[in-house]
């Protein structure tokens, strides 16, 4: 006997004329004998000459059936294997398609996007041509989902995928970078007017209404150019210079393109620098805030105070708001920051109405992105209740912009404001909208006038006087309290009067004072009333008449006659 029949051997033996299977085998089989059995075309292995029923079962040797057997369930086990094989290489092809393409529009996705990118700029390296990025973001495109719902939005964003598609050559490529914004590369393009021409075919494409709901909507895009040259040896920089411009776009007005150029990267590096001091600066007290006087037109009285942010650094320098605001806005950290202004303006008010009986209030300006955040009704009522200062002694001065950027969103949450008893206030009307809707449809206690309508008038009338005409005698009408900014004139004062104005703020009567010379003032005004010099004004109301302010370290040329440093009395 051979080795490998020997038991024990592990090798295979037989019994009664079938070989030792494994289990494995042996149910594979037992599938494959039922499958042949229900077809009636049984191959089975039984002794010669035995009947089953009135059917002769076909006779087999042995070796045939075992043998018709494995074919079989080879069969379909090659069968099962190559449809399973297929499945997964289905699989795989559609992970593969979704990880470079966009879900929703089809297009490429960043990855392909910056595959592509590299692709351009080993050709150009080698050919020594040149290509393009450009950057497109839709404009308020938040303002658009929101208002419709995320399932139009999705609808605006294949529309406006084809729009641009259809701006573009054959050769061009087109990514959805991720939400409303898009990616284009132009390939062998010499020069930025090139890209100009694709960027005002876009905006032409653009000028055509989306179907959304059944009503027409229009929306604009800002688009950021960036030119890369054969030595352009990083992608990442020409996206990142896409980028800038795009933004740079939406700074400069929405609808528009910018092409980027070396100065922005400057003004990026300085913003950056900005933003690292704002930081540093909130985290080791660099702010403060300064008060400027608003007073009573006929009077002289002083009815209330703006806070204003002010910022000096430790080496003595001291930043204009028109630098660090933007940047904070930019960047959100207005919102620590105007939480923090709006909880010292009022714990300062507090300090000055526990030492006077006069009416006085504080009026603190609100971003846009404060009024946007979902806390600011609950972190109000919070620092209220901490500084224990009466709703109605508080006014909050927003925009024009800031309420119209999200109309809906804005009216809701000023609702709930004036719902506590602050009052709010539209600051430097005339210069947004300026519409009546706009008075009508916030719950608007004040109208701020910008200080461009009073600036030109001198001894008589001036480009802006019919304008501040229109909207303080609208003003009025509506039962709305009206201050006039940018006062610097008796003259300006005269006119006022005219006008019926109630309030004025300008140089002419104060610069913004520091906390002690507030204090300062309202002391003296008091000791007046105690008879140790000239009478109070009724109701010990507090009125500007001597020299009491420094001068303010950011004022603007024209914004004062001279470098007036004295407040006057009318």
């Amino acid at each position: 006997m051979p080795k490998s029949d020997q038991p024990g051997s592990g090798g295979p033996t037989l019994r009664h004329g079938f070989p030792r299977l494994s289990p494995q085998v042996q149910l594979v089989l037992l599938i494959c004998w039922l499958i042949l059995a229900s077809s009636a075309t049984v191959l089975a292995i039984v002794p010669r000459g035995e009947r089953r029923g009135a059917r002769t079962v076909p006779q087999l040797p042995v070796g045939i059936g075992l043998g018709l057997l494995g074919i079989t369930a080879a069969s379909a086990l090659g069968y099962s294997l190559a449809r399973s094989i297929a499945t997964l290489q289905n699989a795989v092809s559609d992970l593969q398609s979704d990880s470079i393409r966009d879900p929703l529009t089809g297009m490429p996705n960043r990855t392909l996007f910056m595959d592509r990118l590299r692709h351009a700029a080993r050709r150009a390296s080698r050919t020594g041509s040149a290509f393009a990025v450009v950057f497109v973001d839709v404009d308020r495109f938040k303002l658009l989902n929101d208002s419709f719902g995320h399932t139009s939005g999705d609808q605006f964003l294949i529309g406006l995928g084809q729009r641009l598609q259809a701006c573009l050559r054959q050769a061009d490529t087109i990514a959805r970078l991720g939400g409303d914004e898009f990616g284009l590369l132009l390939e062998d393009v010499a020069a930025p007017k090139q890209a100009i021409v694709v960027a005002d075919r876009i905006k032409h494409a653009l000028e055509q209404p989306f179907q959304l709901c059944g009503q027409d909507v229009f929306v604009t895009a800002s688009l950021g150019i960036a030119m890369a040259r054969a030595n352009a040896s990083d992608p990442e920089m020409v996206v990142r210079d896409a980028d800038i411009a795009m933004y740079g776009a939406k700074r400069s007005g929405r609808g528009s393109y910018k092409v980027f150029d070396d100065e922005m990267r400057l003004e990026v590096l300085k913003t950056l620098q900005v933003q690292n001091a704002l930081r540093h600066g909130l985290e080791r007290g660099e702010f403060s805030l300064a008060y400027q006087p608003i007073v009573v037109v006929r009077t002289r009285e002083i009815a209330g105070f703006e806070a204003l942010l002010r910022w000096r650094q430790p080496h003595g320098r001291s930043v204009s708001p028109r630098e660090f605001i933007p940047v904070a806005e930019e960047t959100g950290l207005i919102i620590p920051m105007g939480e923090w202004a709006l909880r010292e303006a009022c714990r300062q008010m507090g300090r000055w109405l526990a030492s006077t009986p006069a009416p006085l209030r504080i009026c603190v300006n609100l971003s846009r992105r404060q009024l946007a955040h979902a806390d600011f009704c609950a972190q109000l009522s919070r620092i209220l209740q901490e500084t224990k200062l009466e709703p109605s002694q508080l006014m909050l001065e927003i925009t024009e912009s800031a309420v119209m950027e999200d109309g809906e969103s804005a009216a809701r949450t000023l609702a709930r404001i004036k719902a506590t008893g602050v009052r709010i206030a539209i600051d430097d009307f005339g210069t947004g909208y300026s519409s009546l809707s706009v008075l009508q449809r916030f719950p608007i206690d004040m109208v701020k006038i910008d200080r461009s309508f009073v600036t030109g008038h001198k001894g008589g009338s001036s480009e802006g006087t019919p304008v501040l005409r229109a909207i303080a005698t609208m003003a009025v009408n509506l039962g709305l309290e009206v201050v006039v900014e940018g006062v610097e004139l008796p003259d300006h004062v005269l006119l006022l009067r005219e006008l019926e104005c109630t309030y004025a703020q300008g140089y002419l009567f104060s610069h913004p004072l520091e906390p002690t010379s507030v204090t300062r003032l309202l002391q003296e005004s008091r000791a007046c009333a105690g008879g140790h010099g000239p009478a109070p004004q009724a109701g010990g109301s507090h009125v500007l008449e001597g020299p009491r302010v420094d001068e303010d370290p950011y004022q603007q040329p024209g914004h004062a006659v001279s470098t007036r440093q004295h407040a006057r009395r009318i």
